[in-house]
C-alpha cells in the first residue's frame, strides 16, 4: 500500500506529493492542529519539522517523509532538492533549477543584506518551533542552527562556510566581508546561541511540554556539563551541518 503524504499543520494526508503541494499553496492556510508553522515553512523545512510532527502522535507507519524518499522509489535520475520534482535528463533538471523552480530561493546578494555572524535575524523563530525541537534535546542545537543559518526562507543568515571537514578554520561574514576564524570558537558560539534560545523558551513555556519531555531536557543539560562525548557529538553535528548546509539523515 502506498504511504501517505501529510500536512504538518492540519494533519491531512494525501496520496500524491502534488496534492500536498496544492494544499499548501492554497489562498487560505489550513487550520493549525499540530505544528504552528506557515505552509511555506513546511515546503522549505520539511526535513527538520517531520520528526517533531511524528512525536505529536501521528502514526509513523502511515507517513511518507517527502524529503527522505528512499532512492529506490525515485525512478528518474535527477531530483530537485527544493521542490522534489524529478527529471530523466540532466538538461531538463538544470533548466528547471536555473529558471523554473518556484521553490528555489534566489541567493543573489543584490536581493538581501547579509547579516553579520552573531547578529542573525531570529524574529521568525516561534516558541512553538523551539518547543518541538526540545522534545529531542540531543538534536535541538543542530536543528536550531540549521533553522537559523541554513533556512531557505532566510538566506540573509547564511553567514558561515566550512571549506572542509578537517579544516580548522571557517569563513564567517562579519563587518561587511568574509573573514577566516578558528572553527571551534565559531562552533562554540553557535552552541551558546542555540542554548540561549532553548533555555529562554523552556523557562517561559515549559508547561506546554509533557513532564517526560521536561525531564529529558533537564537531563540533557546535566549531561552536557559532564559528558565530553555528548559535547563532541554536538560539535561534529555542527561541522557536518556547516559543510553540507543541511541535516543529513540515514
Amino acid at each position: 500500500m502506498n504511504k501517505m503524504k501529510v500536512c504538518l499543520r492540519c494533519g491531512n494526508k494525501f496520496t500524491r506529493v502534488d496534492n500536498l503541494k496544492r494544499h499548501l499553496s492554497g489562498k487560505t492556510q489550513c487550520p493549525i492542529r499540530f505544528l504552528d508553522v506557515t505552509c511555506k515553512e513546511i515546503m522549505c523545512n520539511y526535513d527538520i519539522l517531520i520528526d517533531s510532527f511524528i512525536e505529536m502522535g501521528m502514526d509513523t507507519d502511515d507517513i511518507f517523509n517527502i524529503s527522505r524518499t528512499p532512492a529506490k522509489i525515485v525512478k528518474k535520475k535527477y531530483q530537485c532538492s527544493e521542490c522534489y520534482m524529478t527529471f530523466q535528463f540532466q538538461s531538463g533538471y538544470s533548466r528547471h533549477c536555473n529558471h523554473r523552480c518556484k521553490g528555489r530561493v534566489i541567493t543573489d546578494l543584490k536581493n538581501y543584506n547579509m547579516n553579520d555572524f552573531g547578529q542573525e535575524n531570529t524574529d521568525y523563530i516561534t516558541d512553538a518551533i523551539i518547543l518541538t525541537f526540545l522534545k529531542k534535546p540531543e538534536d535541538a542545537i543542530e536543528s536550531i542552527s540549521r533553522y537559523i543559518h541554513f533556512n531557505n526562507l532566510h538566506p540573509e543568515n547564511t553567514n558561515i562556510k566550512l571549506l572542509g571537514f578537517s579544516n580548522s578554520f571557517v569563513r564567517i561574514y562579519s563587518q561587511c566581508s568574509w573573514n577566516y576564524y578558528i572553527r571551534d570558537k565559531v562552533i562554540n558560539k553557535m552552541i551558546e546561541s542555540a542554548l540561549f534560545i532553548m533555555d529562554d523558551v523552556f523557562s517561559r513555556r515549559k508547561e506546554m511540554l509533557y513532564a517526560s519531555d521536561r525531564k529529558k531536557y533537564d537531563k540533557f543539560l546535566k549531561d552536557l556539563e559532564i559528558s565530553r562525548c555528548l559535547k563532541k557529538n554536538i560539535k561534529v553535528q555542527l561541522r557536518l551541518l556547516i559543510l553540507n548546509k543541511k541535516i543529513i539523515s540515514i
